[in-house]
């Protein structure tokens, strides 16, 4: 029963665009992503920061298989991790790593 004590929208109201589970998440745009000196810089604290943000959003499903809830901060990292690894300092690569 919608509504009701207990039921979805008693505790978790949709947002205005009918999920239960908020808004789209903003896509990440060039200006978001750090330069790569920028980025060393604070690496090792966004690093710590989000593995334990990742921790609190593993679902283990079995012995081998795990998700991995991921929302824009924890896929902002991955992309300024593959920046780093590659040594991107093109706009072009970088723009192509957000779109993919």
């Amino acid at each position: 029963m919608e509504g009701s004590a207990g039921g979805p929208r008693a505790c978790c109201p949709p947002s205005s665009s009918g999920s239960f589970f908020g808004e789209r998440m903003k896509k990440l745009q060039l200006s978001d992503i750090l330069d790569l000196a920028q980025y060393e810089k604070r690496r090792k604290e966004i690093r710590a920061e989000v593995m334990a943000m990742k921790a609190n959003r593993r679902l283990p499903v079995n012995e081998i298989l795990t998700l991995l809830f991921e929302n824009r901060r924890t896929v902002w990292y991955q992309i300024q991790e593959m920046v780093r690894a590659e040594r991107m300092v093109e706009e072009a690569a970088i723009q192509g790593e957000i779109e993919a």
